[in-house]
């Protein structure tokens, strides 16, 4: 499960404007690195539209989007961190939303993690140190080690 993080596949300070230019620029790396399936990204805008994932957290909103496992030729988490926050709605409330910080783009196959990388997302998502390092680490390095270590491999 560790080759779940893929270093290739963080990516901070990207100058992105909407949801749609993120949504295609990561499609577009995971495309090139075959990751996806080619309808992914129309899944994934379709998926976010119906069941938004953005979730307020102490200091930043986050989002979590995913799409079915038929679009996903290898598991990942993919990271971004955008130069300026993206507006997103709102999981728990879809007529809000919030701006978020950063995005893990959740690509899961059907070998059956999606709840233990969800638990640990939401555990993940507690810890104010871990998101504050998160939201300031210039180190692509340091933030795989991160996600590593509280997304895959504690138990």
């Amino acid at each position: 499960m560790q080759a779940i993080i893929d270093p290739s596949l963080i990516f901070t300070d990207i100058n992105l404007s909407t949801q749609t230019d993120l949504f295609r620029f990561m499609a577009d790396v995971l495309q090139q690195k075959k990751y996806i399936e080619k309808p992914f990204l129309k899944a994934v805008i379709q998926r976010e539209a119906q069941f938004p994932t953005g979730m307020q957290l102490q200091d930043c909103g986050v989002a979590i989007p995913h799409t079915d496992p038929q679009f996903i030729k290898r598991s990942f988490i993919f990271f971004v961190r955008p130069q300026q926050p993206l507006l997103f709605h709102k999981m728990e409330d879809p007529q809000q939303t919030l701006n978020v910080s950063f995005v893990l783009l959740l690509g899961l196959d059907n070998s059956g993690n999606h709840l233990k990388i969800l638990q640990r997302l939401m555990t993940m998502f507690q810890k104010q140190t871990l998101i504050q390092q998160l939201l300031s680490s210039a180190n692509n390095a340091t933030i795989c080690d991160l996600l590593q270590h509280n997304l895959i491999t504690t138990d």
